[in-house]
């Protein structure tokens, strides 16, 4: 479970295969709004309802 597409990067070059990715959805609200949109901008997280 993971909005980081990063770890299943990494898992996978360690040859453990992701057959999917269960996004953990967080609805945004005004004081994690910024924070969220950061990671998704800095880190490339998929926020909910993005695939």
């Amino acid at each position: 479970m993971t909005n980081n597409p990063n770890k299943i990067e990494q898992l996978e070059a360690y040859g453990i295969r992701v057959r999917r990715r269960e996004p953990l959805l967080i609805a945004p609200v005004k004081e994690n709004e910024r924070y969220l949109k950061t990671k998704q901008t800095k880190l490339g997280h998929i926020l909910s309802g993005e695939k």
